[in-house]
């Protein structure tokens, strides 16, 4: 027999091509020890729809800061410069937020932090606590480029409803 039958008699539906600009701004604010930054993208609340009909997407805010504490280990006559970071990232679109707690620390070319995510203290309906995974950083630090490894450990319990 020519050809198969694979259940498929439909033809492919093409759409006309959709261009659609998605405008957002920043900020980033830094001193010797510290740092924070501020965007907000989706301004204009661009349509996500391809085939038709409102579907605007919701403005993001997200907000990042973190300090930088130099730490003198060892003694005296031998200090070995070390940095703890702590950090939080906190996004929010429409109904939904996110923050992100964390702390990293560095020495000399080595990198190694611990991030939480999830907002212990906030519920959404009566039972479901907003806690999602806790992430694990080793990296290394080069001529000003940094390489990292992450690995996110899910503490999430709930499980999708239908």
């Amino acid at each position: 027999s020519q050809g198969s039958n694979d259940g498929f008699t439909g033809s492919a539906t093409t759409f006309p091509p959709v261009i659609r600009p998605d405008i957002g701004t920043g900020a980033i604010f830094y001193a010797r020890r510290w740092w924070g930054s501020l965007a907000v993208q989706h301004l204009n609340r661009p349509n996500m729809s391809v085939i038709g009909g409102p579907d605007p997407i919701n403005i993001k805010y997200t907000l990042t800061a973190g300090y930088k504490i130099p730490l003198n280990v060892g003694d005296k006559s031998n200090p070995r410069l070390m940095a703890l970071t702590p950090t939080f990232t906190f996004k929010r679109q429409g109904g939904n937020d996110q923050l992100d707690l964390g702390l990293y620390a560095t020495r000399k070319w080595f990198i190694a932090g611990m991030w939480y995510r999830g907002i212990p203290f906030k519920k959404y309906d009566s039972d479901i606590q907003n806690n999602e995974s806790v992430v694990f950083l080793v990296g290394t630090s080069y001529l000003g480029f940094g390489f990292g490894y992450a690995y996110d450990l899910t503490v999430s319990t709930q499980t999708v409803r239908t």
